[in-house]
């Protein structure tokens, strides 16, 4: 399969060189990216997944997880982002159209923590920790817009994304 997606000159305004940030922006950029090898391999990677659990109780699950390592050190943050939905207080409903404002609160805080835990992680992992602020651009995605206040499968694929990378980085 050919790697378009890998090439500078798909984005030629976006070099690699640059911190990460989202580049599929445009139709054509969708195009490129579902004819590339990180399209097939993220493909493979969902249905690995899906595979794991089939047939298994959420309870199976969950006494099959480990006890340590990089797994834990993820449910910890997502505890983290548990515990700031508890402390960060909605906001009137009737000033606002959709969604609540205290999410650009949540998201703040996020976005604060995102690549230090990640880092964190990916040393504990043995990983490469410089690939922290790659991670972290999905994780920070993975919980909502905070322009928007909205929520959507491009969320959700973006925490996909999150466990493919830490897959990816071992």
């Amino acid at each position: 399969m050919s790697a378009p997606w890998a090439k500078p000159q798909v984005l030629p305004d976006d070099p690699l060189d640059k911190p990460a940030r989202k580049r599929i922006r445009a139709g054509d950029h969708v195009d490129v990216w579902k004819k590339s090898d990180a399209f097939a391999q993220l493909n493979a990677f969902l249905v690995s997944l899906a595979d794991a659990v089939q047939g298994m109780t959420v309870s199976e699950g969950q006494a099959r997880a480990p006890a340590e390592g990089p797994l834990l050190a993820l449910v910890a943050m997502l505890e983290q982002v548990k515990t700031w939905t508890d402390e960060i207080p909605l906001q009137d409903f009737n000033a606002q159209r959709f969604g609540n404002k205290a999410f650009r609160e949540l998201h703040k805080r996020i976005v604060a923590a995102s690549e230090g835990a990640l880092r964190d992680l990916l040393t504990a992992a043995g990983a490469d920790a410089a690939k922290a602020a790659e991670v972290a651009v999905y994780w920070n995605d993975a919980f909502g817009n905070d322009t928007r206040i909205d929520y959507g499968t491009g969320h959700e694929l973006n925490f996909v994304m999150v466990l493919f990378c830490l897959r990816k980085l071992g």
